[in-house]
């Protein structure tokens, strides 16, 4: 690096003297004097060892979750009604008769498998579901997929 000239970073891991472990975010550069010459080296460190556990968590909850649905063989997707786009799972995608990896497909390709008696109630939900003046939630109130939610709504069947 002092002879390159050229700045390094990198993540660095030091284990202190109790045992524990500290990360850092490093940037290192050559020091030049007013010839240009290699006078040094200037180094800066930010502790990131907070950030790093936030992301093994993450990881980890993540990975239970995904045991999780394929334990019990469910579906998942996480729709983008901003950009109309739905990043699905492998399971819903095979379902869907999709392919059989993870995959970004555009929401009309999830909008065309839906049965047609039930498209305008799947409308309305996400017409609820991005209202700024909404909490973002619909209940479901369908009797067929929930008969919980249609007594605690008071229904008789699909709104």
């Amino acid at each position: 690096m002092l002879d390159s000239g050229e700045v390094l970073e990198a993540e660095e891991s030091m284990a202190l003297p109790d045992g524990r472990w500290r990360h850092f975010l490093t940037r290192k550069m050559p020091l030049r004097d007013e010839a240009g010459r290699v006078a040094g080296l200037l180094g800066i460190a930010r502790d990131i060892t907070a950030r790093k556990r936030a992301e093994a968590h993450r990881d980890a909850t993540h990975l239970k979750l995904q045991m999780g649905i394929r334990a019990a063989g469910l579906v998942l997707a996480e729709i983008d009604y901003r950009t109309n786009e739905n990043h699905i799972s492998a399971e819903l995608a095979r379902l869907m008769g999709l392919g059989d990896a993870e995959m970004t497909v555009p929401r009309q390709a999830i909008f065309d498998r839906i049965h047609p008696d039930d498209r305008e109630r799947y409308l309305r939900g996400i017409a609820h579901a991005i209202d700024p003046q909404g909490d973002g939630h619909r209940p479901s109130t369908c009797a067929r997929c929930c008969p919980a939610a249609r007594a605690l709504a008071g229904t008789s069947g699909c709104r």
